[in-house]
């Protein structure tokens, strides 16, 4: 893999995805972004995971060679601190990637992009949902959800059927949210 792009909309890109990275982990992959050089010739896809949610993101680059590296988010931080200009990324043969621009060189220590788990398929049924119905409906009950992680099903907000308690115990419903609708019908999500 070798890529060419812009240092502010990498460190832009690695501040995005490096949200669902895992900070402690017993997987060492975990802690890592995955770099795709996809074969159009002109994106980069960045993705990371910590095995309950995903992000991807994709961004404009000019790709020189296609391939996959994983990368640390510390990388993330060291892109931030560089001046604006052109970064060139390029995979080894040893799960490294160099990083070199006009003012820095640096090389990172990746995983075998093999190991990175793999992201489930979003062919399913879909729904549209006002993205300000959805947020003022979020806010009204996420400051229920527990910080405890030794309780897991208590630091969540779950959407069920309109009318219907948010988890099995609560008294705290969920508001009514309108849209096109999802699977169940008018206003479901």
């Amino acid at each position: 893999m070798k890529v060419t792009l812009n240092t502010n909309n990498m460190a832009k890109a690695m501040s995005i995805v490096g949200r669902a990275a895992a900070k402690h982990t017993t997987l060492p992959v975990l802690g890592n972004v995955m770099l795709s050089a996809n074969a159009d010739g002109s994106s980069l896809t960045l993705a990371a995971s910590n095995l309950e949610w995903s992000i991807v993101h994709t961004m404009s680059a000019q790709v020189e060679a296609e391939g996959q590296a994983t990368i640390p988010t510390q990388f993330g931080e060291w892109v931030k601190s560089l001046p604006a200009g052109t970064l060139t990324l390029e995979s080894t043969d040893k799960h490294a990637v160099k990083a070199a621009t006009e003012a820095a060189k640096a090389r990172f220590s990746g995983v075998d992009p093999e190991q990175f788990p793999a992201f489930p398929s979003l062919d399913g049924e879909s729904c549209t949902v006002n993205a300000g119905a959805l947020r003022a409906a979020l806010n009204k009950t996420v400051f229920a959800a527990g910080k405890d992680m030794s309780a897991p099903r208590i630091n969540r907000s779950v959407r069920r059927d309109p009318g219907r308690d948010a988890l099995p115990g609560r008294r705290r419903r969920l508001p009514p949210l309108t849209g096109a609708g999802g699977p169940r019908g008018p206003g479901s999500v």
